[in-house]
């Protein structure tokens, strides 16, 4: 399997370690990226409820994420652009980010060469890394309606399909006449 490595915008690499020099980052010696994918980004794709209950991917990146450690913390930041110019808009560490190194791995085993993003569905609290191969497209599931998956994979169909159904099922796109305790339906009735 080989990882179709990705470049962000240009420039964003050096946003990237511009920023963590200005936070004064302790130990900067110390700093090297995932072993995966070297000083490569990930396209961060952030799905709308709307986009997720139609399985619209047509969105550009919203960011472009680094993934990397500090002192051996699994880490991440993502860069974003703003104004023309090129932001970090979050750097992490904790769960979320020693997850997404715990994922990355288990992309690597499938049999395809594999372009990989992030999704985001904040909505739903999902978060998916996007395997986009030469032959299929999968999901890797990281985190599961908030809860931390088993990163499973699943065929792109399968995967949106049961998006799209969460997501209708939801109290965003519930039909508003519907009296159903705790959906947030019955407000004012």
């Amino acid at each position: 399997m080989t990882i179709i490595k990705q470049q962000g915008p240009e420039g964003s690499l050096q946003a990237h370690k511009d920023e963590l020099r200005n936070l004064q980052v302790p130990n900067m010696d110390e700093f090297f990226h995932e072993p995966v994918l070297g000083p490569h980004p990930l396209p961060v794709h952030v799905l709308t409820a709307e986009e997720a209950a139609t399985q619209d991917l047509t969105r550009p990146p919203a960011a472009w994420r680094f993934v990397f450690s500090l002192d051996s913390y699994p880490s991440y930041a993502d860069v974003e652009l703003v104004d023309g110019g090129l932001v970090v808009e979050s750097l992490a560490e904790g769960r979320a980010a020693d997850l997404l190194h715990l994922a990355l791995p288990f992309a690597g085993k499938q049999g395809d060469s594999f372009a990989i993003s992030v999704l985001e569905v904040p909505a739903l609290n999902e978060v998916a890394l996007w395997l986009r191969g030469q032959k299929e497209d999968f999901f890797l599931e990281i985190l599961r309606r908030g809860r931390q998956a088993d990163f499973r994979t699943l065929r792109s169909r399968e995967y949106l399909l049961d998006l799209s159904q969460a997501m209708e099922a939801s109290y965003v796109f519930s039909d508003t006449s519907t009296r159903s305790p705790g959906n947030g339906n019955d407000l004012g009735k």
